[in-house]
């Protein structure tokens, strides 16, 4: 949870750049320090436009962002900040979201309801990536579906939970042994923290490293589905690791890239013997679903 923040630099735009500056700052902003809120202008208009608020104790930082936004013709603005109520400030923003069987609604939300054929998912807010509202959160979870029907999972890895909105989902959905990785610590502490408010931080192995060569993850697996909502570079360089923790007819969902990126994955994992199964394309961001073929 960040602490110590004195500035905010908030901007609106068209939700078809949302692709475009939610790279710009998986380069630019410190996950330690900084944070990123981005919510619907409108929650019950389907194109409405994007708020963003960029958070962060480095004003020089804001006003360089400033400069590019306004390089952009995007109007922006930069105010000092007291200290925030980050849970009663998420419960503010966020609608309940539906994707399939899964509800998703702010951790402090007293009125929710659900029905006996949803699971819920209950998310607060910190600078944990993950909270239903994006494409790739929500293709993973779409695709968790998608694998239920065909066939049964027994031993699951996320690996980068986030906000651990999808370990919470893997558990809910299959209730299998479940083994999860953060490297972050501000994610792994959002991690822990929505785990124990969704009854299962004493049901999984959560561990806070980067290493898929940890004994720890060694000695879980082999694992019969591994998830991987990061980026496309990681997943790349981790290929030759998750390929020692898989076995045949393991399943792979993979998401955090874009649509430009994900022929470059899927001939990087068939390479190691894994074959593309389907793909799901929400507003040019791709989450993979591969199998296991052979060992090459």
């Amino acid at each position: 949870m960040i602490k110590k923040i004195n500035w905010a630099l908030e901007f609106e735009i068209d939700p078809k750049q949302e692709q475009i500056y939610d790279l710009v700052f998986e380069g630019t902003l410190d996950t330690n320090f900084d944070a990123v809120i981005k919510y619907k202008k409108n929650n019950k208009q389907l194109n409405s436009n994007l708020i963003y608020q960029i958070f962060s104790p480095n004003k020089s930082k804001l006003l360089e962002l400033r400069i590019f936004f306004s390089n952009k013709k995007i109007n922006s603005r930069i105010k000092k900040i007291k200290k925030i109520n980050w849970l009663e400030f998420s419960d503010n923003l966020k609608s309940e979201i539906l994707i399939g069987k899964f509800k998703i609604f702010p951790g402090i939300s007293k009125n929710s309801n659900y029905t006996n054929f949803q699971i819920p998912i209950s998310i607060n807010f910190t600078n944990g990536f993950g909270t239903g509202e994006h494409a790739t959160t929500q293709g993973c979870l779409m695709a968790f579906e998608k694998v239920n029907k065909r066939k049964k999972f027994i031993n699951i890895l996320e690996i980068g939970s986030g906000s651990g909105i999808l370990s919470i989902a893997l558990k809910k959905l299959f209730n299998s042994k479940l083994t999860t990785t953060e490297s972050d610590l501000q994610s792994y502490l959002a991690s822990a923290g929505n785990f124990k408010i969704n009854k299962i931080n004493k049901k999984i192995s959560f561990f806070h490293q980067s290493s898929l060569s940890n004994s720890n993850i060694v000695q879980n697996s082999p694992y019969d589905l591994i998830v991987a909502n990061i980026l496309a570079n990681p997943i790349i360089s981790f290929s030759s690791q998750i390929n020692d923790i898989s076995k045949k007819n393991t399943i792979l969902i993979l998401s955090g890239f874009n649509y430009n990126q994900h022929i470059r994955i899927i001939n990087k994992y068939r390479y190691i013997g894994f074959v593309y199964k389907m793909h799901i394309n929400l507003d040019s961001w791709i989450t993979l679903i591969l199998e296991k073929r052979k060992s090459i």
